[in-house]
């Protein structure tokens, strides 16, 4: 087995893999695995010895977050893989983690992401709208200034050709942005390309090529260069261009 700071290295390793910024989810999936194959399988089993009483619940407490937050990371990992079957099994282990935590505000918010997590793999997997919107009208139930749920509601809703709710959800997350966390860019630039693609879809192709070009802004200042979402919307606006020159040349 090996010693905790090793245990703790190997989180360390996978979120430096799993970040916006790297995006190699194969290395980060091994070393999140390695965690849960190395990790002790019970807090209790934990040499307490020379511990006092009031350790132990810190002590399970930590043993049950970390474990819901490597299990998320995994479901987030294998959803982006498209392995939704996976990702689900995750979810419901960070799930039950999380719910080893005493309840109180904190465990909670822990929830929300959780059920993000259900609601993309039930839209996802199986396009259950109905569904999924249950599980995001728990997150906000919990948090409704929580930006990740606008977003990921918008980009529901765009799958569902539902485009003036979903620019209602983009423009949320946008506000919410501005007001507490304007440093966010990579969401920022998420919300603006949403938002461009519901005007694509609409067929407004100057709003359209407005925000992704906003989007494509912002990633150039915030990312590297040759990160796959500036490539992806370096596409999104050579589309767009493309799509304006027919129209011109119809005219």
């Amino acid at each position: 087995m090996f010693e905790p700071l090793t245990i703790t290295t190997f989180v360390t390793i996978g979120n430096y893999y799993a970040s916006i910024l790297v995006k190699d989810y194969a290395k980060a999936a091994y070393y999140y695995e390695k965690f849960v194959q190395e990790e002790l399988e019970s807090p209790d089993n934990f040499d307490n010895e020379y511990r006092s009483a009031f350790d132990l619940p810190r002590i399970r407490y930590l043993y049950h977050l970390a474990h819901g937050f490597i299990y998320l990371q995994l479901a987030n990992i294998r959803f982006e893989q498209r392995k939704y079957l996976e990702a689900f099994e995750y979810t419901k282990q960070a799930y039950t983690a999380y719910l080893e935590i005493q309840y109180n505000l904190h465990q909670q918010t822990l929830l929300v992401p959780i059920f993000n997590s259900f609601a993309k793999i039930f839209w996802k997997y199986s396009e259950q709208y109905d569904q999924a919107t249950q599980y995001y009208l728990h997150a906000l139930q919990i948090n409704r200034n929580d930006v990740d749920t606008f977003i990921n509601i918008g980009l529901t809703q765009i799958s569902s050709e539902e485009y003036s709710h979903a620019l209602n959800s983009f423009s949320t997350a946008l506000s919410i942005l501005e007001t507490f966390n304007g440093t966010d860019y990579v969401s920022t630039g998420l919300i603006y390309r949403g938002m461009g693609r519901i005007y694509q879809e609409s067929k407004q192709i100057w709003q359209a090529l407005i925000y992704y070009l906003k989007a494509e802004e912002i990633y150039t200042y915030s990312i590297p260069s040759n990160h796959e979402l500036l490539e992806e919307i370096k596409d999104d606006i050579k589309g767009i261009l493309n799509v304006k020159d027919h129209v011109r040349d119809d005219l």
